[in-house]
């Protein structure tokens, strides 16, 4: 699978910053989130502290950004 590894920090501490905003919004625990998403809870914890594992990949990324209805750019972008 396609790893991030080419993505700034800052790039990535939007990433959680952007999951962690929309799941609080949505008033979805990790645990629901995971489900819905498919992605690892264990994944999912990480990016709550700011750590995006080395082992989140591009298909984790758009299976957030379909969960979310959002556009992957949006994930990057600062909010």
């Amino acid at each position: 699978m396609t790893d991030l590894s080419s993505i700034s920090n800052r790039e990535l501490a939007n990433i959680c910053r952007v999951v962690r905003r929309q799941r609080k919004d949505r008033g979805l625990t990790l645990e629901a989130m995971a489900r819905e998403t498919r992605v690892p809870l264990t994944i999912l914890r990480q990016m709550e502290i700011g750590v995006v594992p080395k082992t989140f990949t591009v298909r984790h990324l758009f299976r957030l950004c379909r969960f979310f209805q959002m556009a992957p750019a949006r994930l990057f972008s600062e909010e």
